[in-house]
Protein backbone atom coordinates (compact mmCIF):
# COMPACT_ATOMS: atom_id res chain seq x y z
CA UNK A 1 0.00 0.00 0.00
CA UNK A 2 1.26 3.87 -0.79
CA UNK A 3 1.62 5.83 1.58
CA UNK A 4 -0.06 9.02 1.11
CA UNK A 5 2.13 12.43 0.54
CA UNK A 6 0.86 15.30 2.70
CA UNK A 7 1.16 18.00 -0.07
CA UNK A 8 -2.25 19.18 -0.41
CA UNK A 9 -3.99 21.35 2.42
CA UNK A 10 -7.21 20.00 3.75
CA UNK A 11 -8.04 22.44 6.55
CA UNK A 12 -8.22 26.48 5.90
CA UNK A 13 -5.35 28.48 7.00
CA UNK A 14 -6.96 31.45 7.82
CA UNK A 15 -6.30 32.54 11.35
CA UNK A 16 -8.82 34.99 13.01
CA UNK A 17 -6.88 38.03 14.60
CA UNK A 18 -6.47 37.91 18.30
CA UNK A 19 -8.80 40.51 20.41
CA UNK A 20 -6.45 40.66 22.75
CA UNK A 21 -3.45 41.92 21.00
CA UNK A 22 -5.82 43.88 18.26
CA UNK A 23 -7.94 45.65 21.01
CA UNK A 24 -4.15 46.48 22.52
CA UNK A 25 -3.14 47.91 19.00
CA UNK A 26 -6.43 49.86 18.03
CA UNK A 27 -5.88 51.68 21.70
CA UNK A 28 -2.56 52.68 20.54
CA UNK A 29 -2.44 53.18 17.58
CA UNK A 30 -6.19 54.15 16.49
CA UNK A 31 -6.67 56.09 19.25
CA UNK A 32 -10.06 54.22 19.94
CA UNK A 33 -10.11 53.30 23.76
CA UNK A 34 -10.92 49.96 25.24
CA UNK A 35 -14.13 50.72 26.87
CA UNK A 36 -15.45 52.04 23.27
CA UNK A 37 -13.97 48.73 21.35
CA UNK A 38 -16.19 46.77 23.90
CA UNK A 39 -19.07 48.72 23.52
CA UNK A 40 -19.29 48.36 20.02
CA UNK A 41 -18.36 44.95 19.65
CA UNK A 42 -21.33 44.01 22.11
CA UNK A 43 -23.59 46.51 19.89
CA UNK A 44 -22.66 45.08 16.58
CA UNK A 45 -22.86 41.32 17.79
CA UNK A 46 -26.71 41.75 18.29
CA UNK A 47 -27.19 44.51 15.79
CA UNK A 48 -28.09 43.51 12.38
CA UNK A 49 -24.70 42.38 10.98
CA UNK A 50 -24.12 40.01 13.74
CA UNK A 51 -20.43 41.44 14.00
CA UNK A 52 -18.19 38.38 15.59
CA UNK A 53 -14.96 40.44 17.57
CA UNK A 54 -12.77 38.65 14.99
CA UNK A 55 -14.81 40.46 12.30
CA UNK A 56 -15.05 43.93 13.91
CA UNK A 57 -11.46 43.78 13.95
CA UNK A 58 -10.53 42.09 10.61
CA UNK A 59 -13.28 44.67 8.38
CA UNK A 60 -12.07 47.31 10.52
CA UNK A 61 -15.01 49.03 11.74
CA UNK A 62 -13.60 50.39 14.77
CA UNK A 63 -12.51 52.93 12.04
CA UNK A 64 -12.87 56.53 14.34
CA UNK A 65 -14.40 57.92 10.73
CA UNK A 66 -17.36 55.48 10.57
CA UNK A 67 -21.01 56.60 12.62
CA UNK A 68 -22.71 54.43 14.69
CA UNK A 69 -25.22 54.60 11.33
CA UNK A 70 -21.71 53.56 9.17
CA UNK A 71 -21.13 50.62 11.23
CA UNK A 72 -24.39 49.14 11.83
CA UNK A 73 -24.26 48.64 8.10
CA UNK A 74 -21.17 45.87 8.18
CA UNK A 75 -22.80 42.25 8.20
CA UNK A 76 -20.70 39.47 9.59
CA UNK A 77 -20.79 36.01 7.67
CA UNK A 78 -23.45 34.79 9.77
CA UNK A 79 -25.68 38.11 8.77
CA UNK A 80 -24.91 37.72 4.77
CA UNK A 81 -25.65 34.01 4.64
CA UNK A 82 -28.57 34.80 6.05
CA UNK A 83 -29.10 37.94 3.79
CA UNK A 84 -27.93 35.73 0.55
CA UNK A 85 -30.29 33.41 1.58
CA UNK A 86 -33.31 35.39 1.64
CA UNK A 87 -32.97 36.37 -1.77
CA UNK A 88 -34.17 33.05 -2.72
CA UNK A 89 -37.60 31.76 -2.37
CA UNK A 90 -36.69 28.77 -0.03
CA UNK A 91 -38.95 26.42 -1.93
CA UNK A 92 -36.73 26.75 -4.66
CA UNK A 93 -33.33 26.98 -2.52
CA UNK A 94 -32.13 23.48 -4.00
CA UNK A 95 -30.85 25.44 -7.41
CA UNK A 96 -28.32 26.41 -5.06
CA UNK A 97 -26.68 22.96 -5.37
CA UNK A 98 -26.48 23.74 -9.28
CA UNK A 99 -23.68 25.95 -8.62
CA UNK A 100 -22.23 25.02 -5.33
CA UNK A 101 -22.03 21.28 -6.61
CA UNK A 102 -18.67 22.73 -9.41
CA UNK A 103 -18.32 19.66 -11.94
CA UNK A 104 -22.50 19.67 -12.20
CA UNK A 105 -22.44 23.59 -12.70
CA UNK A 106 -19.28 23.16 -15.25
CA UNK A 107 -20.85 20.84 -16.95
CA UNK A 108 -24.29 22.56 -17.24
CA UNK A 109 -21.82 25.93 -18.41
CA UNK A 110 -20.02 23.78 -21.14
CA UNK A 111 -23.14 22.48 -22.46
CA UNK A 112 -24.72 26.01 -22.70
CA UNK A 113 -21.73 27.19 -24.70
CA UNK A 114 -20.78 29.66 -21.79
CA UNK A 115 -17.19 29.91 -21.35
CA UNK A 116 -15.36 28.25 -18.18
CA UNK A 117 -12.19 26.62 -17.39
CA UNK A 118 -11.46 23.42 -18.81
CA UNK A 119 -12.13 19.95 -16.86
CA UNK A 120 -9.92 17.41 -18.19
CA UNK A 121 -10.97 14.95 -15.18
CA UNK A 122 -12.80 14.07 -12.21
CA UNK A 123 -12.02 11.73 -9.71
CA UNK A 124 -15.30 10.46 -8.13
CA UNK A 125 -16.00 7.21 -6.44
CA UNK A 126 -20.02 7.19 -7.60
CA UNK A 127 -20.88 10.36 -9.56
CA UNK A 128 -20.57 10.41 -13.17
CA UNK A 129 -21.28 14.41 -14.96
CA UNK A 130 -19.74 16.25 -17.98
CA UNK A 131 -17.50 14.76 -20.52
CA UNK A 132 -14.43 14.46 -19.31
CA UNK A 133 -12.78 11.16 -17.54
CA UNK A 134 -14.21 9.51 -14.89
CA UNK A 135 -11.79 8.21 -12.74
CA UNK A 136 -12.76 5.60 -10.09
CA UNK A 137 -9.75 4.99 -8.43
CA UNK A 138 -6.17 5.61 -7.13
CA UNK A 139 -4.87 3.18 -10.15
CA UNK A 140 -6.78 5.65 -12.46
CA UNK A 141 -5.81 9.20 -11.34
CA UNK A 142 -2.38 7.70 -11.45
CA UNK A 143 -2.91 6.59 -15.40
CA UNK A 144 -4.21 9.49 -16.55
CA UNK A 145 -1.67 11.50 -14.51
CA UNK A 146 0.76 9.97 -16.19
CA UNK A 147 -0.26 9.72 -19.99
CA UNK A 148 -3.41 11.59 -20.43
CA UNK A 149 -2.91 14.49 -18.70
CA UNK A 150 -2.19 17.96 -20.26
CA UNK A 151 0.33 20.25 -18.26
CA UNK A 152 0.08 22.24 -16.42
CA UNK A 153 -2.64 21.15 -14.33
CA UNK A 154 -4.83 23.00 -11.76
CA UNK A 155 -5.93 20.38 -9.05
CA UNK A 156 -9.06 21.12 -6.55
CA UNK A 157 -11.54 19.09 -4.51
CA UNK A 158 -15.04 19.44 -5.79
CA UNK A 159 -16.58 20.97 -3.07
CA UNK A 160 -13.55 22.85 -1.51
CA UNK A 161 -13.51 27.01 -0.68
CA UNK A 162 -10.51 29.29 0.57
CA UNK A 163 -8.68 27.05 -2.20
CA UNK A 164 -8.16 24.01 0.40
CA UNK A 165 -6.96 21.32 -1.47
CA UNK A 166 -5.82 23.56 -4.40
CA UNK A 167 -2.47 22.72 -6.27
CA UNK A 168 -0.54 23.53 -9.52
CA UNK A 169 1.11 21.01 -11.34
CA UNK A 170 3.63 21.93 -14.23
CA UNK A 171 4.55 18.83 -15.14
CA UNK A 172 6.07 15.29 -14.04
CA UNK A 173 9.75 14.31 -14.14
CA UNK A 174 10.72 10.95 -15.90
CA UNK A 175 10.00 9.18 -12.55
CA UNK A 176 6.51 10.27 -12.48
CA UNK A 177 6.93 13.05 -9.66
CA UNK A 178 5.35 16.38 -9.14
CA UNK A 179 7.47 19.07 -11.11
CA UNK A 180 5.61 22.67 -9.31
CA UNK A 181 6.02 26.02 -10.14
CA UNK A 182 10.42 26.93 -10.29
CA UNK A 183 11.39 23.65 -10.77
CA UNK A 184 9.75 22.56 -7.32
CA UNK A 185 9.95 18.90 -6.96
CA UNK A 186 7.22 17.09 -5.38
CA UNK A 187 6.06 13.63 -4.32
CA UNK A 188 4.97 10.65 -6.48
CA UNK A 189 2.23 10.19 -8.45
CA UNK A 190 0.78 7.17 -7.10
CA UNK A 191 1.34 8.72 -3.19
CA UNK A 192 -0.86 12.19 -4.71
CA UNK A 193 -3.34 9.75 -5.58
CA UNK A 194 -3.55 8.03 -2.17
CA UNK A 195 -3.83 11.42 -0.69
CA UNK A 196 -6.36 12.26 -3.17
CA UNK A 197 -8.65 9.68 -2.06
CA UNK A 198 -7.70 10.08 1.92
CA UNK A 199 -8.47 13.61 2.38
CA UNK A 200 -11.06 14.27 -0.40
CA UNK A 201 -13.29 10.88 -1.08
CA UNK A 202 -16.24 12.90 -1.91
CA UNK A 203 -14.12 14.43 -5.72
CA UNK A 204 -11.40 15.69 -6.69
CA UNK A 205 -10.90 17.79 -10.51
CA UNK A 206 -8.22 17.99 -12.70
CA UNK A 207 -8.05 20.92 -14.89
CA UNK A 208 -6.32 22.87 -17.78
CA UNK A 209 -4.09 26.15 -15.91
CA UNK A 210 -5.13 29.19 -16.97
CA UNK A 211 -2.69 31.96 -17.11
CA UNK A 212 -3.29 35.54 -16.79
CA UNK A 213 -3.91 37.92 -20.03
CA UNK A 214 -0.68 39.31 -21.43
CA UNK A 215 -2.27 42.84 -20.56
CA UNK A 216 -2.80 41.90 -16.59
CA UNK A 217 0.60 40.27 -15.86
CA UNK A 218 1.44 43.38 -13.91
CA UNK A 219 -1.31 42.53 -11.32
CA UNK A 220 0.19 39.10 -10.78
CA UNK A 221 3.52 38.40 -12.41
CA UNK A 222 3.41 34.46 -11.82
CA UNK A 223 0.12 33.20 -11.16
CA UNK A 224 -3.97 33.68 -12.14
CA UNK A 225 -5.69 36.13 -9.38
CA UNK A 226 -9.16 35.66 -9.62
CA UNK A 227 -11.81 38.38 -10.71
CA UNK A 228 -15.38 38.45 -8.34
CA UNK A 229 -18.52 39.30 -9.76
CA UNK A 230 -21.20 39.58 -7.52
CA UNK A 231 -24.58 39.15 -9.67
CA UNK A 232 -28.22 40.13 -8.55
CA UNK A 233 -31.50 39.23 -9.26
CA UNK A 234 -33.45 42.68 -9.93
CA UNK A 235 -37.63 42.70 -9.17
CA UNK A 236 -38.11 42.19 -12.88
CA UNK A 237 -35.82 39.15 -13.11
CA UNK A 238 -32.93 40.29 -15.00
CA UNK A 239 -29.22 40.03 -13.33
CA UNK A 240 -27.11 42.74 -12.88
CA UNK A 241 -23.86 43.02 -11.73
CA UNK A 242 -23.36 45.04 -8.22
CA UNK A 243 -19.95 44.40 -7.50
CA UNK A 244 -16.06 42.93 -8.51
CA UNK A 245 -12.99 42.79 -7.05
CA UNK A 246 -9.69 41.16 -7.82
CA UNK A 247 -7.94 38.56 -4.82
CA UNK A 248 -4.16 38.60 -6.36
CA UNK A 249 -1.08 36.56 -5.38
CA UNK A 250 1.50 39.25 -4.98
CA UNK A 251 4.70 37.06 -6.03
CA UNK A 252 3.27 33.49 -6.49
CA UNK A 253 0.70 31.87 -7.08
CA UNK A 254 -2.82 31.16 -5.81
CA UNK A 255 -2.32 27.74 -4.07
CA UNK A 256 -0.36 24.68 -3.33
CA UNK A 257 3.56 24.24 -2.82
CA UNK A 258 4.18 27.73 -4.49
CA UNK A 259 2.02 30.07 -3.15
CA UNK A 260 2.11 33.79 -2.72
CA UNK A 261 3.10 34.57 1.08
CA UNK A 262 1.34 37.88 0.51
CA UNK A 263 -1.94 38.80 -1.64
CA UNK A 264 -3.80 41.80 -2.07
CA UNK A 265 -7.80 42.92 -3.05
CA UNK A 266 -8.55 45.07 -5.36
CA UNK A 267 -11.85 46.63 -5.98
CA UNK A 268 -12.89 47.86 -9.33
CA UNK A 269 -15.38 50.12 -10.83
CA UNK A 270 -17.50 48.71 -12.87
CA UNK A 271 -18.51 52.03 -14.63
CA UNK A 272 -15.35 52.57 -15.45
CA UNK A 273 -14.10 49.68 -16.13
CA UNK A 274 -10.56 49.69 -14.02
CA UNK A 275 -9.33 49.64 -10.29
CA UNK A 276 -10.58 51.80 -7.78
CA UNK A 277 -8.51 51.26 -4.81
CA UNK A 278 -6.14 48.34 -3.65
CA UNK A 279 -5.39 47.13 -0.40
CA UNK A 280 -3.16 44.43 1.01
CA UNK A 281 -3.01 42.60 4.48
CA UNK A 282 0.56 42.08 6.22
CA UNK A 283 0.26 40.19 9.92
CA UNK A 284 -3.21 41.72 10.77
CA UNK A 285 -2.25 44.95 8.93
CA UNK A 286 -3.99 46.60 6.22
CA UNK A 287 -2.42 49.06 3.53
CA UNK A 288 -3.50 50.96 0.91
CA UNK A 289 -1.34 50.52 -1.70
CA UNK A 290 -0.60 52.60 -4.83
CA UNK A 291 1.68 49.96 -6.99
CA UNK A 292 1.80 46.11 -6.89
CA UNK A 293 4.39 45.50 -4.72
CA UNK A 294 6.57 43.34 -7.23
CA UNK A 295 5.98 44.68 -10.60
CA UNK A 296 5.44 47.98 -9.46
CA UNK A 297 2.07 48.39 -11.52
CA UNK A 298 0.46 51.20 -10.77
CA UNK A 299 -3.43 49.80 -9.39
CA UNK A 300 -5.60 52.89 -9.20
CA UNK A 301 -6.66 53.71 -12.92
CA UNK A 302 -5.70 50.19 -14.32
CA UNK A 303 -7.80 49.22 -16.96
CA UNK A 304 -9.24 46.27 -17.02
CA UNK A 305 -10.18 45.63 -20.72
CA UNK A 306 -12.23 42.23 -20.77
CA UNK A 307 -14.36 43.78 -17.18
CA UNK A 308 -17.34 44.29 -19.61
CA UNK A 309 -16.60 41.01 -21.46
CA UNK A 310 -16.80 39.05 -17.85
CA UNK A 311 -19.97 41.18 -16.70
CA UNK A 312 -22.01 39.86 -19.83
CA UNK A 313 -20.49 36.60 -19.33
CA UNK A 314 -21.72 35.99 -15.73
CA UNK A 315 -24.95 37.59 -16.24
CA UNK A 316 -26.26 34.80 -18.93
CA UNK A 317 -24.34 32.37 -16.68
CA UNK A 318 -26.66 33.52 -13.57
CA UNK A 319 -29.67 32.75 -16.00
CA UNK A 320 -29.24 29.57 -16.14
CA UNK A 321 -30.47 29.17 -12.19
CA UNK A 322 -32.79 32.12 -12.56
CA UNK A 323 -34.19 30.89 -9.09
CA UNK A 324 -31.35 31.99 -7.16
CA UNK A 325 -31.21 35.59 -5.95
CA UNK A 326 -27.46 36.18 -5.79
CA UNK A 327 -24.28 34.13 -6.86
CA UNK A 328 -20.65 35.30 -6.41
CA UNK A 329 -18.49 34.59 -9.55
CA UNK A 330 -14.42 33.78 -9.70
CA UNK A 331 -13.61 34.23 -12.99
CA UNK A 332 -10.44 33.94 -14.70
CA UNK A 333 -9.47 37.06 -17.38
CA UNK A 334 -6.79 34.85 -19.67
CA UNK A 335 -5.37 35.33 -23.29
CA UNK A 336 -8.59 33.52 -24.57
CA UNK A 337 -10.84 35.85 -22.86
CA UNK A 338 -12.98 35.86 -19.30
CA UNK A 339 -13.76 32.21 -18.03
CA UNK A 340 -16.26 31.54 -15.81
CA UNK A 341 -13.99 29.20 -12.89
CA UNK A 342 -17.01 28.67 -10.18
CA UNK A 343 -20.05 30.16 -8.50
CA UNK A 344 -21.43 30.49 -5.28
CA UNK A 345 -24.64 30.16 -3.88
CA UNK A 346 -23.69 32.04 -0.66
CA UNK A 347 -20.80 34.86 -1.67
CA UNK A 348 -19.23 36.67 0.81
CA UNK A 349 -18.98 40.20 1.15
CA UNK A 350 -16.07 40.33 2.91
CA UNK A 351 -13.81 41.65 0.18
CA UNK A 352 -16.44 44.91 -0.53
CA UNK A 353 -16.34 45.65 3.46
CA UNK A 354 -12.80 45.48 3.67
CA UNK A 355 -11.34 47.31 0.41
CA UNK A 356 -14.41 49.30 0.29
CA UNK A 357 -14.03 50.18 3.92
CA UNK A 358 -17.80 50.34 4.17
CA UNK A 359 -20.38 48.33 5.09
CA UNK A 360 -22.26 46.24 2.06
CA UNK A 361 -25.66 47.47 3.46
CA UNK A 362 -25.11 50.84 2.48
CA UNK A 363 -27.57 52.82 1.12
CA UNK A 364 -26.47 52.01 -2.26
CA UNK A 365 -26.81 48.40 -2.30
CA UNK A 366 -29.99 48.76 0.37
CA UNK A 367 -32.69 48.77 -2.51
CA UNK A 368 -31.03 46.21 -4.44
CA UNK A 369 -31.42 43.69 -1.47
CA UNK A 370 -35.26 44.87 -1.07
CA UNK A 371 -36.22 43.94 -4.44
CA UNK A 372 -34.33 40.71 -4.72
CA UNK A 373 -36.24 40.29 -1.49
CA UNK A 374 -39.92 41.53 -3.08
CA UNK A 375 -38.59 38.71 -5.65
CA UNK A 376 -38.16 36.05 -3.86
CA UNK A 377 -40.79 37.36 -1.08
CA UNK A 378 -43.22 36.52 -4.82
CA UNK A 379 -42.39 33.89 -5.92
CA UNK A 380 -42.63 32.32 -2.17
CA UNK A 381 -45.99 33.25 -1.99
CA UNK A 382 -46.90 32.31 -5.91
CA UNK A 383 -45.92 29.07 -5.31
CA UNK A 384 -47.52 28.33 -1.82
CA UNK A 385 -51.01 29.11 -3.18
CA UNK A 386 -50.30 26.80 -5.93
CA UNK A 387 -49.77 24.05 -2.82
CA UNK A 388 -52.71 25.19 -0.80
CA UNK A 389 -55.07 25.49 -3.48
CA UNK A 390 -54.08 21.77 -4.81
CA UNK A 391 -54.41 20.58 -1.79
CA UNK A 392 -57.60 21.89 -1.15
CA UNK A 393 -58.90 20.36 -4.72
CA UNK A 394 -57.38 17.42 -3.64
CA UNK A 395 -59.49 17.46 -0.58
CA UNK A 396 -62.78 18.37 -2.48
CA UNK A 397 -61.52 15.54 -4.67
CA UNK A 398 -61.44 12.78 -1.78
CA UNK A 399 -64.90 14.27 0.11
CA UNK A 400 -66.43 14.03 -3.89
CA UNK A 401 -65.79 9.82 -3.69
CA UNK A 402 -66.43 9.18 -0.21
CA UNK A 403 -69.82 10.70 -0.71
CA UNK A 404 -70.18 9.07 -4.05
CA UNK A 405 -69.61 6.11 -2.57
CA UNK A 406 -71.69 6.79 0.71
CA UNK A 407 -74.63 7.48 -1.88
CA UNK A 408 -73.83 4.35 -3.77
Amino acid sequence: MVEPSDILRSVSQMRAPSVTLMMQYVAQKQGVSTGRQVREMFALRYGPGKLLPHEYYRLRVYRRDLSRSDKREFLGDRAAKALNYGLTAPELAGARYMVDQKPVFLALCAASNLACTETQAMYSPRQTVGSWAQLRSAAEIVAFLRHDARYPLYCKPTDSKQSIGGIEIERLDADGHLVFGEGLSGPHIEAFAAEILAKFPSGYLFQTCEAMAKDLRGLAPKGLGPMRLNSILTEQGAPLVFFGSFRMPVDGTESGPTKSKRRYFANLDLEKNEISIAMERTDGAHLIIEHQPVTGTKLPGFKVEQLPDAVALVKAAHMLMPELGIIGWDVALTDKGPLIIEGNGNPSCSHYQLVRGRGIMNAEHRPLFAAAKARADAISAAIKAGNDAWQLGAIRDIVALERGRFNS
